[in-house]
């Protein structure tokens, strides 16, 4: 396995450590800023990691000290560009640095971080060596970036340059709309221009949209039927356990007992989704209840589904047998002995869980909520995936007459 690529950020502000007696090491921040150091110790420690617990601790203090600094960082930048009477003023290039460091603080894989960086370098060969602000960031700025990355080269190819695939280009893109959303939450600007941008302005980096993969309720069926005796159980109540919930495999991985709440005879989980980071009410229906573990004697805080964290932590996966980690090669291979002639991936499963509902008579209103989405539009592909399965339907009727 290769050496993990280490993400370069270019910052006044660095964590550093103090070695103290036993292997403990003190977390401090250390600030360079005109000609000047200081240190500020954050009564933070890194223990030696001899068990899981002592991991774990050293995690969440590393993640508190990242918010710290990237916080100290929000308030140096505040300072350097005079946002106390302008706000918008900050350097865009700035802007999305500190973007990075919110990102890296509330739990972003290292890869995202440095798609961040990655995309900050595009900004920057796109903008040419101009100071743009943040508030001058218009609709016209992102359309003339999105042609930038339409036809722009790798920034970190060595060799054999080609422009960037449509997916990736439009991925750094979402960096700047992602970064220029935060940029709004913060009250940096009022309104993110990308809002502005119309489906016809995102066409260089677009790709044809490719079908939604699901289960229909029969082919969920016959997976439930199937006798196939998969060494991963947990992973087999997982799945169904998600197709009746529509939870995504993050938050199935994180779900804790205590997070099933019970009221006047009714179960519904309460939880903050990973990916929106708000809270959502999902009520379980008996064949959601159905797929739970036993819980025994554990506690409420214990994860409902103990072993979920190996199937994507990429450490845990070295020790583990392929099928008990390579989650949807085991999904496949249930599929087949089930008739199911689908490439199956552990997502489908939400939208197993939203065409069931818009099969069944569910508005979009309540799937909306349901399912967590912001938008209403993202809740309507499942409703015109729907109507086209009915009107697919409804043209083989016309067979008869040919007939």
């Amino acid at each position: 396995m290769g050496r993990k690529k280490q993400i370069n950020v270019k910052s006044p502000i660095r964590i550093r450590f103090k070695k103290l007696a036993k292997g403990n090491k003190s977390i401090y921040l250390d600030t360079y800023q005109d000609g000047k150091r200081s240190y500020e110790f954050l009564k933070l420690f890194l223990i030696p990691e001899t068990s899981q617990a002592a991991r774990v601790a050293n995690e969440n203090a590393m993640k508190v000290a990242q918010a710290i600094r990237a916080q100290r960082l929000l308030e140096l930048e505040n300072g350097k560009a005079g946002l106390r009477t302008g706000k918008e003023k900050m350097p865009l290039l700035d802007w999305l640095r500190i973007f990075q460091e919110i990102r890296l603080r509330t739990g972003q894989s290292d890869k995202r971080a440095e798609q961040i960086g990655t995309a900050i370098k595009h900004v920057e060969a796109f903008q040419k060596g101009k100071n743009i602000s943040v508030g001058q960031v218009d609709a016209r700025y992102c359309r003339d970036f999105i042609n930038y990355l339409s036809t722009a080269k790798s920034r970190t190819a060595t060799i054999n340059t080609k422009s960037l695939a449509k997916s990736t280009a439009k991925g750094y893109f979402l960096v700047l709309s992602s970064a220029l959303k935060e940029a709004v939450r913060q009250e940096i600007i009022s309104v993110n221009p990308t809002s502005m941008l119309s489906k016809e302005d995102f066409k260089p980096i677009n790709m044809e949209s490719t079908p939604i993969g699901y289960l229909t309720i029969e082919e969920l069926q016959a997976m439930i039927n199937c006798t196939y005796n998969n060494q991963n159980k947990l992973l087999r109540r997982a799945f169904l356990f998600a197709c009746f919930t529509g939870f995504r495999i993050s938050d199935i991985r994180t779900l804790r007992w205590n997070e099933i709440k019970s009221l006047n005879g009714s179960f519904f989980l309460h939880k903050v989704m990973k990916k929106t980071a708000t809270y959502i009410d999902v009520p379980l229906p008996e064949s959601a209840l159905y797929w739970l573990p036993n819980k025994g004697d554990k506690a409420d805080n214990d994860f409902v589904f103990p072993t979920a964290e190996r199937w994507t932590n990429k450490k845990l996966q070295e020790s583990l047998p392929i099928t008990e980690w390579c989650v949807n090669t085991e999904l496949n291979r249930w599929a087949q002995r089930a008739g199911v002639k689908k490439h199956i991936t552990f997502h489908q499963s939400r939208h197993t869980y939203a065409t069931m509902l818009i099969t069944k008579g569910a508005d979009l209103f309540t799937v909306q909520k349901l399912l967590g989405h912001k938008n209403i539009q993202t809740t309507q592909i499942y409703a015109e995936l729907v109507g086209k399965k009915k009107r697919e339907a409804v043209q083989l009727l016309d067979d008869i007459l040919s007939k």
